[in-house]
């Protein structure tokens, strides 16, 4: 059988009005809402899928750092956002969410862990974007951050 996030329907912020995850095998993903890493001087953050936009904004603040593409809805996932159609007000300015994206971390389908960059596999990275999940489980994700004044 297929294999889906447990995520329930109405906590995402799709149109569509059922899951289509009836008959599949679910993991609970949310327990992976961790930020792993701040890199203050190479202005890159590294996450874990689940982090919320609002959890990861009150981290970056204090340090005067910020996402390069700014999402305004605190609720949505990191993992969302750069596996789904992460486009922002800013993104006319610096693009949508995943052009920010500098490594993907993924688990496929036979438990083989990835480490996906543009150097290292260009054609899957540039798919992962627009897979809403379909290539396997995001275990972490690095993007890049801007200087924001206080």
């Amino acid at each position: 059988g297929k294999l889906r996030t447990a995520r329930p329907s109405w906590a995402s912020m799709s149109t569509k009005l059922g899951s289509g995850k009836e008959d599949s095998h679910k993991l609970e993903v949310r327990h992976m809402n961790r930020i792993l890493h701040v890199d203050r001087e190479g202005l890159t953050v590294t996450v874990e899928p689940s982090v919320t936009m609002g959890e990861l904004t009150a981290e970056l603040m204090p340090y005067g750092l910020a996402l390069q593409t700014h999402v305004e809805m605190e609720t949505i996932t990191v993992g969302g956002a750069a596996l789904g159609f992460g486009i922002e007000t800013n993104s006319h300015r610096v693009g949508l969410f995943q052009e920010s994206v500098i490594e993907y971390e993924m688990v496929d389908a036979t438990g083989t862990v990835h480490r996906i960059t543009e150097d290292s596999d260009p054609e899957l990275f540039f798919a992962l974007p627009w897979s809403v999940g379909t290539a396997g489980f995001l275990l972490s994700i690095k993007v890049r951050l801007v200087r924001v004044k206080p």
